[in-house]
């Protein structure tokens, strides 16, 4: 069970990288960055002791990182150890993965295993979500816009406030995850939005 602190260093840690400030990247000389990149990695470990949040965000880092320390290998790895400590959206982004073959072999039965696990309210529209993915990218469009149609009929889940605040809906044709700052389209990393055609 986490401490009020540790949910508090987790809500904290969630909203510092919900907005992913790609200035960073462009706007730090190589020093300003070696000294970022330092502390970002000191962040991650720190939380990465009690939240998996801390090695998802470890694993983003390193995926969208300059060149020199870009580093993709970790991406998987990272995100397979957050889904281990119950994060919710690294749990369903690992059955994705899997069942893809995205940044991992590809293993459709561990995939789908995966995605039946999958118990907590916030892991299981995340799944919804990817489910959804996963159909349009295999051709099933039709099945791919009933999952949707799910996810936007859904009610919101009574999450606590330092959880995504899932709530999915349509918004210009998009899908959107409502976070804590704002809205974002799709999802967390690599996932390319799908447009619909709403009915």
């Amino acid at each position: 069970m986490k401490t009020l602190k540790e949910k508090f260093g987790e809500f904290f840690f969630e909203l510092i990288f919900s907005a992913f400030d790609c200035n960073v990247e462009v706007e730090l000389n190589a020093e300003e960055y070696e000294f970022w990149w330092e502390k970002v990695m000191q962040v991650c470990d720190r939380v990465a002791e009690f939240s998996g949040a801390g090695w998802a965000q470890k694993g983003a880092q390193y995926s969208e990182a300059r060149y020199g320390k870009r580093d993709m290998s970790y991406l998987f790895p990272y995100y397979e150890k957050a889904a281990d400590m119950g994060w919710a959206e690294a749990e369903a982004t690992v059955a994705y993965w899997r069942y893809m073959g995205f940044y991992c072999e590809q293993d459709k039965e561990e995939g789908e295993r995966r995605f039946a696990a999958l118990t907590s309210p916030e892991a299981i529209l995340w799944g919804k979500h990817y489910r959804a993915f996963a159909e349009e990218f295999t051709g099933d469009k039709a099945k791919a816009l009933q999952i949707r149609n799910e996810l936007l009929a859904m009610p919101v889940c009574g999450l606590p406030p330092i959880s995504w605040d899932i709530t999915i809906r349509r918004r210009n044709g998009w899908i959107c995850l409502r976070r804590l700052n704002g809205w974002k389209r799709a999802c967390f990393i690599v996932n390319p939005t799908v447009r619909m055609n709403w009915h």
